[in-house]
């Protein structure tokens, strides 16, 4: 399973116009781990380190757009939208689950690497 998902995020990587995946990048990171194979530009460390980015990103999306639609309803511009409000918490929420997968199963590589290793990532 572990080089299906690296052969998918290569094409992924190659293709400029398509978007990183982060759930190819999370599955691939676990797989990895099982593997013991930590580190390389698609190791699970590297893996686990992108998808936590794109989903870090999606949630900074996601509050900007609830920041925004909070001005606007303090300002008068317009009415505030109860039920968009739920949905985008509701994927904030759902978005904040994945991370913390992702967080521990980083952490645990982390504290896995040898010495030398962990030497080299400074």
């Amino acid at each position: 399973a572990a080089n299906l998902y690296q052969i998918a995020v290569e094409a992924i990587d190659k293709d400029d116009g398509e978007e990183d995946r982060w759930d190819a990048l999370a599955n691939m990171a676990a797989a990895k781990q099982e593997l013991g194979e930590f580190l390389g530009p698609y190791g699970a460390r590297r893996s686990y380190e992108r998808a936590i980015v794109l989903l870090e990103g999606m949630v900074g999306e996601y509050n900007t757009y609830m920041d925004q639609m909070f001005n606007e309803a303090d300002s008068a511009k317009s009415e505030y939208d109860d039920e968009g409000f739920h949905e985008t918490q509701m994927q904030i929420n759902s978005i904040n689950a994945y991370l913390s997968k992702l967080y521990y199963g980083y952490g645990t590589i982390l504290s896995e690497l040898p010495p030398s290793d962990c030497l080299s990532l400074m």
